[in-house]
C-alpha cells in the first residue's frame, strides 16, 4: 500500500505500522542543515552582540538574541528531533560566543551569554503534530 506524503503525515494512528511515519521524521532530520543554519544565523547574530555589548545598551538582548536566531534557525535548516542534531547547535553557539568574548576581550560575557547556548539547544528542536508525536513515541517505545 502506496501513502501519500500528506497521508503519512495525517494519518500515522490509522496505519498499523507507525514505524514508517518515525522512520520518515526521523530521516529528515540533517547535520548539514543544523551546521548550516547555525552559522548562517550564528555569524550575523554574533556580529549584532558585539555591537549591542559595545554600546552597552539593551544587555539582556544582547545576551538572548544569539541564542534565538540560531535554534530557529537551526530548527529550519536541521528539522532536529534528536538531541545530538541540537547538541551541535549549541555547541556552534557556545564556539561563535567564545570567539566574540575573546575578540572583545569580555571575558564575563561568556558566563553571561551560557543562557544562550541553552536557548539555542531548546527553540532547535522541531515541533510535530500531535499524530507524529505519538507515532515517533510508540515506535521508540517498541525499541526502534
Amino acid at each position: 500500500m502506496h501513502h501519500s506524503e500528506e497521508d503519512i503525515y495525517a494519518t500515522p494512528n490509522s496505519d498499523p505500522d507507525t514505524g514508517s511515519v518515525a522512520q520518515k521524521i526521523l530521516s529528515e532530520q540533517s547535520m548539514l542543515g543544523v551546521i548550516v543554519g547555525s552559522l548562517s544565523a550564528g555569524i550575523p547574530s554574533t556580529l549584532i552582540y558585539a555591537l549591542i555589548v559595545g554600546v552597552h545598551t539593551y544587555p539582556l538582548l544582547a545576551y538572548i538574541l544569539p541564542g534565538i536566531l540560531i535554534g530557529y534557525t537551526s530548527r529550519f535548516c536541521g528539522r532536529a528531533i534528536e538531541f545530538r542534531f541540537r547538541l551541535m547547535t549549541g555547541a556552534i553557539t557556545l564556539v561563535l560566543l567564545l570567539v566574540i568574548n575573546y575578540i572583545l576581550t569580555y571575558p564575563s560575557g561568556l558566563l553571561l551569554s551560557l543562557p544562550s547556548v541553552a536557548i539555542a539547544i531548546i527553540l532547535s528542536k522541531r515541533k510535530l503534530t500531535r499524530d507524529q508525536n505519538t507515532a515517533l513515541a510508540r515506535w521508540l517505545a517498541l525499541g526502534r
